[in-house]
């Protein structure tokens, strides 16, 4: 049975968290950027003039609480407040673009007040790219740690046109410990033209077991 080291149960963990606080961030700005009780399907925008800023403790912490006012189609006039900030984010006569339900217009939430949540989902985007990376490497170094390196050569192409895409793979032969010669097909396909030349030396990383399933060193 194959081990699992403290090294890989950690990055997986750490691969599970990321997904995670990815979730809960598109959850919150989902749920943010819609009134309570109102579905996305119905909402409607407009833009709104901040009116004021209230300034208001709480558990000693100071807030700062936009308030906002616009205009529904119909003509009537609606205030809405914004989500408390611990700085200064809007100035009185700011333009800001507000969320509402067309049948409960009081039912509204400033789109902007969320700005942060883009830089979140940014930034979240960009760790789960880097986890997955590290992932896939720590994945393909156990793998390859386990198999067996000798060299091969490259003698020809296979070409597969399905109808949507047309690839060359490269063709190797290989012989392994015991004297086997072992012809396999690499798995990494190139458009236009084969990856390798014919008679290229290539490293190629084979199962003793299972030689026929070798891969190419990329």
């Amino acid at each position: 049975m194959r081990s699992v080291t403290l090294s890989q149960i950690l990055l997986r963990s750490f691969f599970v968290v990321v997904i995670l606080i990815m979730l809960v961030v598109l959850w919150r700005t989902i749920t943010s950027q819609a009134p309570a009780g109102s579905s996305q399907a119905t909402l409607a925008s407009a833009e709104g003039t901040v009116i004021a800023v209230e300034i208001r403790e709480n558990n000693g912490e100071r807030l700062f609480y936009p308030i906002v006012e616009f205009r529904t189609p119909t003509g009537a006039t609606i205030r809405v407040e914004g989500e408390g900030a611990r700085s200064l984010s809007y100035q009185v006569g700011d333009r800001v673009e507000v969320v509402y339900d067309p049948e409960q217009p009081t039912l509204a939430v400033m789109r902007s007040s969320n700005r942060w949540s883009a830089l979140a989902i940014a930034l979240c985007l960009i760790v789960l790219v880097i986890a997955m990376m590290v992932l896939f490497w720590q994945i393909r170094k156990q793998r390859l740690a386990q198999m067996t390196a000798t060299e091969g050569i490259v003698v020809g192409a296979v070409q597969y046109d399905d109808g949507e895409s047309n690839l060359f793979y490269p063709l190797v032969e290989f012989q392994t410990a015991a004297g086997e010669t072992i012809r396999f097909r690499g798995n990494v396909g190139t458009a236009f033209a084969p990856p390798y030349k014919t008679g290229a030396r290539v490293k190629v990383y084979y199962n003793p077991a299972t030689p026929q399933s070798a891969i190419i060193d990329r």
